[in-house]
């Protein structure tokens, strides 16, 4: 039962409006080969243990749990890499430490 005095959100509510307020984008959506496309999700958006396998440097592993194992195949069948999925993930980081820096 909700508190009286605190608002409810879904996760994915919460996570929309999150990602709006900060002025961030949900996701780099990178076209593949024959017009296929996949989604990175943004960094603050992805799952639990991502980080870890990065850090593991766990390329397959990490971009299979960023994408999901369907997607993750689908990138490799049309011309992508997982390293694709990584360089996509770098690019929002950066974008996500200057919004910091500017604030």
């Amino acid at each position: 039962m909700p508190s009286p005095n605190r608002k409810r959100l879904k996760l994915a509510e919460m996570r929309t409006q999150a990602v709006d307020s900060l002025g961030m984008e949900p996701g780099l959506e990178l076209e593949l080969d024959g017009g296929e496309v996949v989604t990175v999700p943004n960094p603050m958006l992805a799952a639990d243990g991502v980080q870890e396998l990065l850090k593991a440097n766990k390329v397959t592993d990490a971009a299979k749990l960023i994408l999901g194992v369907k997607d993750h195949a689908r990138l490799l069948k049309h011309g992508g890499h997982s390293n694709d999925v990584l360089l996509a993930w770098r690019l929002m980081e950066q974008d996500i430490a200057k919004d910091d820096k500017s604030d």
